[in-house]
């Protein structure tokens, strides 16, 4: 989800087309799997109850509410929110089973205790200072006791480009969230730091059939204080 901040803008801007539904490249699209892999481990691991209502903050065009609520299963009620009006039109008409919405204000317009899990894809590094806790507690008012966030985010390991508002190190995640009333279950890592002749050299690579499969070891999880994307699971802390 993201705020009244010029990243907004550049959100809405970028959706002229539903681009995450667009083929991927061998690399790209090895990326992608690995993460779906990681988050769909921690929301096994990290539930304790049968999902039964989801809830996806920053939905965009929806491909990754899809590919959530797909892993949930039949039977799930599944929402997706997001600011920009293009991204979710796009969303409607792939994933007409999914109710999704615009919404651009700070408070989420949901009862407390609406959701048993709720994902945050790539999303709280947009959202300016003033509003990256109230993001947080926001999603943890909505969710049941035993309910269950997963949030992805840049780290400070990745260059930031002009439409983030700020990169995440581990500690940095740990502290935000406890003090927004979140327990952290986990925090796990994806994508190594390349030197740029070596990224060079990978988008050669990935033109090709197999001489793009080394650079699988590049992308696949790994500890995360040494990672680009950093995947978190967290609860909500007993007494909120």
């Amino acid at each position: 989800m993201s705020y009244a901040h010029p990243a907004a803008r550049h959100q809405e801007d970028k959706y002229r087309l539903p681009y995450h539904w667009f083929p991927e490249d061998r690399l790209p699209r090895f990326t992608r799997q690995e993460k779906q892999r990681i988050v769909f481990d921690m929301i096994h691991q990290g539930v304790r109850e049968p999902v039964r209502r989801y809830l996806d903050v920053g939905c965009g065009d929806g491909r990754w509410t899809f590919d959530v609520h797909a892993f949930l299963g039949a039977g799930v009620e599944a929402r997706g929110i997001d600011v920009s009006e293009r991204a979710v039109g796009f969303a409607r008409l792939i994933s007409p089973h999914v109710d999704f919405h615009v919404f651009a204000g700070r408070e989420l317009p949901f009862e407390d205790h609406t959701f048993d899990l709720v994902t945050s894809i790539e999303v709280i590094e947009h959202i300016e200072d003033d509003g990256e806790a109230l993001h947080l507690t926001e999603i943890r008012r909505v969710l049941g006791p035993g309910g269950l966030l997963v949030l992805t985010t840049p780290s400070r390991l990745l260059p930031m480009p002009p439409h983030h508002v700020r990169h995440y190190s581990v500690e940095r995640l740990r502290e935000l969230l406890a003090s927004c009333g979140f327990e952290v279950v986990s925090i796990r890592g994806q994508t190594r730091p390349l030197a740029s002749r070596w990224a060079m050299l990978r988008k050669v690579m990935n033109r090709f059939p197999f001489l793009w499969m080394p650079w699988r070891l590049a992308v696949c999880e790994t500890a995360p204080e040494k990672a680009l994307n950093l995947l978190v699971a967290a609860r909500p802390a007993a007494g909120q």
